[in-house]
């Protein structure tokens, strides 16, 4: 049987079920998770969100408060360079500034789905947001970096 969200996921979209109707039937608990995208269309195309990468002055700060405030685990890992965090079908790669190829100077912001935002405010600490709204609320981790739950 799959033991995590991001398998379980794919097999309710081969079978073209919701997903958490499908972890809900096996069992599965999704308290305190954090959804990513399970598929969309670019341009006519299938494709799935992978994943995003962000750069840090301070890698472990970051490594820290992805862990312990956002509770994503390490799926890879080579310290000093980046940490590469699972959230199910996606993942969330911090890069420590200055050693990537190709680097980018625009804004970013980490979008999540998730089911309660007033318990997952709850739970993250109301004092680390710094925008909240109906539905959606607004946190930044130590450089800055907007990260956006939704209620969905």
């Amino acid at each position: 049987m799959p033991s995590d969200y991001g398998d379980l996921s794919r097999i309710a979209l081969e079978a073209e079920l919701d997903p958490d109707e499908l972890r809900a039937r096996r069992g599965v608990s999704t308290a305190g998770y954090i959804r990513g995208c399970d598929r969309t269309v670019m341009n006519g195309t299938a494709a799935r969100f992978a994943g995003v990468e962000l750069y840090f002055e301070d890698l472990d700060r970051a490594r820290e408060f992805y862990q312990a405030i956002l509770g994503l685990q390490i799926a890879d890992e080579e310290r000093g360079r980046y940490t590469k965090l699972d959230c199910g079908s996606a993942f969330v790669c911090l890069e420590r500034k200055g050693l990537e190829t190709y680097p980018s100077r625009d804004k970013a912001v980490l979008f999540f789905e998730i089911a309660d935002l007033e318990a997952a405010v709850a739970s993250i600490g109301p004092e680390r947001f710094v925008h909240r709204a109906a539905g959606w609320a607004v946190l930044h981790d130590p450089e800055g970096h907007n990260i956006l739950l939704i209620e969905r």
